[in-house]
């Protein structure tokens, strides 16, 4: 599809050929891109923060940087590694899905920390 504006196009041979070769470079990256993407089984936290599990067997440590809760909703957007999971009602028990949102309310990044009286 991206290749048709160059036939339609009265370009010069040297355009036409740096647009051909900019898709090809683009696609490949792409391609290397979504090959080596490994989906997400497993996310935890403990007391060493988020963890992240995915199919090849690899336990990342990540960092939750924004999140929405909702009781039909939760969305966990990491910085590192860059990923964001979504949520919705019935992938938890009703149990696990209210003891998340209590989670991210308690532990939320975005609240300074309670300073202590003197």
């Amino acid at each position: 599809m991206a290749l048709l504006p160059v036939f339609l196009l009265s370009l010069p041979v040297w355009a036409t050929l740096v647009w051909c070769l900019a898709l090809l470079l683009h696609g490949l990256s792409q391609i290397r891109r979504y090959k080596r993407q490994l989906a997400l089984t497993t996310v935890s936290y403990g007391a060493g923060g988020w963890r992240l599990a995915y199919t090849d067997g690899t336990h990342v440590p990540a960092q939750l940087a924004s999140w929405f809760a909702h009781p039909r909703l939760c969305i966990l957007r990491f910085v590192h590694p860059r990923c964001s999971l979504a949520l919705p009602y019935d992938a938890l028990t009703a149990e696990e899905h209210r003891r998340l949102r209590v989670l991210l309310r308690l532990q939320d990044p975005r609240q300074p920390a309670a300073e202590a009286e003197p």
